[in-house]
């Protein structure tokens, strides 16, 4: 029976505070049979800022080339904002 080698030198922990998380984008799940006008409606019903269908597409590259006979479903992340490039 073969073992495996132990290595020569421990792993360090890494010295000083820990980094902040990664930003995230702020994001939501449609319900079950809403298209995007029903998306939007409940956005603003639940007080978000007036967000337009064509930033939400601009921002959702992965939902807007999707094919019309595919409708959106509650698996999908459609996010609220565009990328962040740093800590806000």
């Amino acid at each position: 029976m073969r073992s495996n080698p132990t290595p020569s030198a421990a792993i360090a922990p890494p010295s000083g505070p820990p980094s902040p998380p990664a930003p995230v984008r702020r994001y939501v799940l449609p319900l079950a049979g809403e298209d995007w006008q029903g998306l939007l409606a409940r956005l603003a019903a639940a007080g978000e800022a007036e967000l337009a269908l064509d930033a939400l597409l601009a921002w959702n590259p992965h939902l807007a080339y999707r094919p019309p006979s595919n409708p959106l479903t509650p698996l999908d992340i459609v996010f609220l904002e565009g990328p962040r490039t740093g800590p806000r």
